[in-house]
């Protein structure tokens, strides 16, 4: 996935592996010529155990539907409603899915999205995420903050004024050594890519069946 950030060129990779990862900055460093920099680290919370068969036709059944009814998700997978709900609540326990909402400007007059990335000072991380978040409160769409590198948060709005004033106050926090304020308009639609991903993870535990 590519996005253009004010200057910057940024491409988003999804790997299973280290090693993936670093073979793909390795390939961009020698077509381009430019060592990458590594400025997103997009980490999913940790999964309490290895998701079956079962569990990821349950996950791809209610994809595009949070609210599907169970006992319409227990007929798909070929299970009883019982089994569903039991399975749904050891899921949300082990954290091996979250929903995410998905918005779409086009549709909204006047709404915006400010989109800000802080890169920060790593001794003083913890420190400057904690007045990043205070600063910004429940305001944000969407949110990347994870254990090192630069975070970003995306906020609706309706004021350009708004949206300085809070990157005037980002600047000023102690720990932030750089602040940039971008605006979306629309958000890439990636749905195809995850349905793949989550078809490759049923073929794969069918092989192993």
């Amino acid at each position: 996935m590519h996005e253009y950030l004010n200057s910057l060129d940024v491409l988003l990779f999804y790997r299973e592996a280290e090693s993936d990862l670093v073979k793909k900055l390795t390939l961009i460093e020698k077509l381009t010529g430019v060592k990458p920099i590594r400025q997103y680290i997009m980490e999913m919370p940790p999964v309490g155990r290895e998701l079956s068969l079962t569990d990821w036709r349950i996950l791809k059944s209610m994809r595009y539907n949070a609210r599907k009814p169970t006992k319409q998700v227990a007929k798909e997978v070929g299970l009883t409603a019982r089994a569903v709900n039991y399975r749904l609540q050891r899921l949300r326990k082990e954290n091996a899915f979250f929903i995410v909402p998905v918005v779409s400007f086009e549709n909204l007059e006047n709404v915006f999205c400010s989109h800000f990335i802080f890169f920060l000072d790593e001794a003083h991380r913890t420190e400057a995420i904690k007045e990043i978040t205070r600063l910004i409160g429940e305001r944000y769409m969407d949110q990347l903050v994870s254990s090192q590198g630069s975070v970003s948060f995306c906020i609706p709005t309706t004021s350009i004024i708004q949206s300085e004033d809070d990157y005037l106050k980002a600047k000023a926090i102690p720990g932030v050594e750089k602040v940039i304020m971008d605006f979306l308009l629309s958000c890439h639609d990636v749905s195809t890519f995850i349905d793949k991903l989550i078809d490759q993870k049923i073929l794969g535990s069918e092989t192993k069946n």
